[in-house]
């Protein structure tokens, strides 16, 4: 053989090389897996895969958003002596609530569930392959990949999280998860491009100006700016933190509110205009938990005591505010991961004969707030005759942090 390719033409000898390149370029290739991370919205959980075929389903379903974490692999069947094999459990349970995946690797955990046959736990192969720590450490030029764990609660599963970066491993504990250990060591990797909420239940978050901008079905269009006040104030004998909306043509409502560790509740509020000023107070309060499970409803039933009640004469409110679940949400040129929420609520006006029925639908994002909303508004008289309807969309156009 070694005779033969001496007598090949220097051209000859040039191709035969290539064509060689080529064959192992492509084998290579081939060997090679990308693990890319989705969050399953519905669950408030995460998940990755190495299988390109799921990857291409995944991409399909509105419930799974890639977070743009994804890290390199080789597939199990082409593993060196220096990589360990992963496998793959779909775990689903009752008690705790488990509808996750858990990942092992081959010797440590695969053959040691294999033989429990724990229930629950069903096998479903080898996802990739890739080398691993010692001692927690990662061989130099290499990127860890870390594992955390979020124990089952009320509406949401059991679920690991890999993440690629410190920073993102550690924001990750505000969300309940718990630093297990770094689990594998990829050749490359990229980190998250969106962060998903830790918080759903509030609408308002501190040092945060957000500029909003809305268009109504008759054309018209506002703008006003949100922020909250530098300090708290008395309301109502409470301590409240003071909300505004500071409107272009001059208006600013101020929502007050009693800003705690697990809720946050509407006091009030206060609207001053051209026209003059009104302060109102809802009766009872209505206290809106941080955390909330999706389909969890806060039911509305209370009074709005306004200053001039002679003219209103307090109004009741009823509905509630439901949490719908998260979804991926484009504003602001990038994409967050949004909680949103559904809220109706009647306001009848016994002295004015009137009843206004408002439903929204509002998308919420950790650290900014309102993002984006829809509101339908019909008015009725006594007898049910609709008098009024008007349709509101509303955008955040830009946000500063102070």
């Amino acid at each position: 053989m070694f005779a033969k390719l001496v007598q090949m033409t220097p051209v000859a000898f040039r191709i035969l090389v290539t064509v060689a390149l080529a064959g192992s370029i492509n084998v290579a290739l081939a060997q090679t897996v990308t693990v890319v991370e989705y969050y399953n919205a519905a669950l408030d959980a995460y998940f990755i895969t190495g299988r390109d075929a799921e990857q291409t389903l995944l991409d399909a379903q509105p419930t799974f958003t890639r977070t743009g974490m994804s890290f390199r692999a080789v597939a199990a069947s082409a593993a060196s002596p220096n990589d360990a094999r992963v496998c793959r459990f779909y775990v689903n349970i009752a008690t705790p609530f488990a509808n996750s995946h858990f990942y092992g690797r081959e010797k440590t955990d695969c053959d040691m569930l294999l033989a429990l046959a724990l229930p629950g736990f069903n096998w479903e192969g080898y996802d990739f392959a890739i080398a691993q720590p010692i001692a927690g450490q990662c061989p130099s030029g290499s990127t860890p990949i870390y594992r955390s764990f979020r124990a089952a609660t009320v509406g949401k599963t059991a679920n690991h999280r890999y993440t690629s970066s410190q920073n993102t491993f550690s924001s990750s504990a505000l969300a309940g998860f718990v630093g297990e250990e770094v689990a594998f060591c990829a050749a490359s990797a990229t980190d998250i491009s969106f962060t998903a909420p830790t918080q759903c239940g509030t609408e308002y978050f501190p040092n945060v100006r957000a500029r909003y901008r809305s268009v109504d079905s008759d054309g018209l269009t506002d703008n006003w700016v949100t922020y909250y006040g530098s300090t708290k104030v008395m309301f109502g004998g409470r301590l409240v933190q003071p909300v505004f909306e500071q409107y272009d043509f001059g208006d600013v409502k101020t929502t007050m509110i009693e800003d705690a560790v697990d809720s946050w509740t509407e006091v009030g509020f206060n609207l001053q205009s051209e026209s003059g000023s009104s302060q109102g107070y809802f009766l009872p309060p209505t206290v809106i938990p941080r955390h909330m499970a999706p389909g969890q409803i806060v039911y509305i039933n209370r009074y709005a005591s306004y200053e001039s009640a002679a003219t209103l004469d307090s109004p009741r409110q009823t509905g509630g505010v439901i949490f719908l679940g998260q979804e991926p949400v484009s504003v602001l040129g990038r994409t967050y991961m949004a909680c949103r929420f559904s809220t109706q609520l009647a306001t009848q006006y016994p002295s004015l004969g009137l009843t206004m029925d408002r439903q929204t639908t509002t998308w919420v994002v950790q650290g900014i707030g309102i993002v984006k909303a829809s509101v339908h508004e019909a008015t009725y008289d006594d007898f049910g005759t609709g008098i009024g309807y008007t349709t509101t969309d509303v955008t955040v156009v830009d946000v500063q942090s102070f």
